[in-house]
């Protein structure tokens, strides 16, 4: 499984990004590049969601300094999503999903929810085709990567 992610900006897709197994990767000069020449700039919008091995939905150490980063960068505590697919089947999207954002202050990560938890926001669920383009960049085979990568 390779570690895919997205990076949306309210409810469009912005970036995506193909990374290695345990090796997310985001395109930050795409996505800094598009926040930049936005007219009226709203860093609440900005999610950014990648892709955890199944049984995963805690962050890892890299994790933290990625979202560290990306505070400092935008400035606004950003929502960081990881989502577990619960199996490499193409035709399925069962998945969990967890959201975070750093709290500066409290020196921490804050968990905002998990789903299926009835408590999650519903404004940081993720569209079908979402779920869709990360599933197919983590889970289909190496010789397609290779040709998107390409691209």
């Amino acid at each position: 499984m390779l570690e895919s992610s997205l990076v949306k900006y309210g409810d469009e897709i912005i970036s995506c990004s193909i990374g290695e197994p345990l090796q997310v990767v985001f395109d930050y000069d795409k996505v800094w590049a598009y926040y930049q020449n936005l007219d009226e700039k709203n860093p609440a919008l900005l999610h950014f969601v990648h892709v955890h091995p199944s049984g995963c939905l805690g962050y890892s150490a890299m994790d933290l300094n990625c979202i560290k980063g990306f505070n400092i960068a935008f400035n606004f505590p950003v929502f960081f999503s990881i989502v577990c697919f619960e199996n490499n089947d193409l035709n399925s999207l069962e998945y969990k999903i967890a959201t975070y954002q750093y709290d500066a202050e409290a020196i921490k990560m804050q968990k905002l929810g998990a789903w299926p938890d009835p408590k999650f926001r519903i404004d940081l669920l993720l569209m079908s085709t979402d779920l869709s383009t990360l599933k197919l960049l983590s889970y289909c085979p190496q010789s397609v990567i290779e040709i998107v990568r390409n691209i």
